[in-house]
């Protein structure tokens, strides 16, 4: 949700924000691309314990392809990462529902902003970063390819770099 609150803050608070980054959003409204039904099932799926329900979100979260390449990943995943509580998880999901969106007000942000997502994110598919970077004028858009919604954690170096060269520029 961190993308849709930066969204509304910038928008309501524009003097609060010098530089905007959007990471694996969407805009929201009728305008935004869902996830798929499968997606969306396994998002929704609260059986099993912590790590089982670890264990299915993991494809969310990372591409196929990157998950056989470091198939030890939630031995190696930081403490921090575990799943919220259940009731976390529906608030989140009520609120991101229930959300009005922003896709008709983005023209109004006039800070430099840019837009990250991964060419394989499946829960925030890329169509909706490129809605986003579209609506905001002069936005730079940055798709990494092969990177899914948690790309930040596949490929940090390269992200560093990325918003380290937003934020000098």
């Amino acid at each position: 949700m961190g993308g849709m609150i930066a969204q509304e803050v910038a928008l309501s608070n524009p003097e609060k924000v010098d530089k905007l980054i959007i990471y694996a959003s969407i805009c929201g409204g009728n305008q935004s691309v869902a996830p798929t039904p499968e997606v969306l099932k396994i998002f929704s799926n609260q059986s099993g314990s912590m790590t089982e329900r670890l264990q299915s979100f993991l494809p969310l979260l990372f591409p196929e392809e990157w998950r056989d390449k470091n198939p030890n990943l939630i031995q190696d995943l930081p403490k921090s990462a575990e799943l919220s509580p259940i009731t976390t998880l529906n608030l989140q999901t009520e609120a991101i529902t229930k959300w009005g969106g922003t896709c008709n007000r983005l023209s109004s942000i006039t800070q430099p902003t840019m837009v990250l997502v991964g060419t394989d994110d499946v829960l925030t598919v890329p169509a909706n970063s490129i809605l986003i970077a579209e609506k905001i004028p002069a936005a730079w858009l940055v798709q990494i390819k092969g990177g899914g919604h948690a790309m930040m954690m596949q490929y940090p170096d390269k992200f560093s770099n990325i918003v380290d060269t937003f934020l000098k520029s």
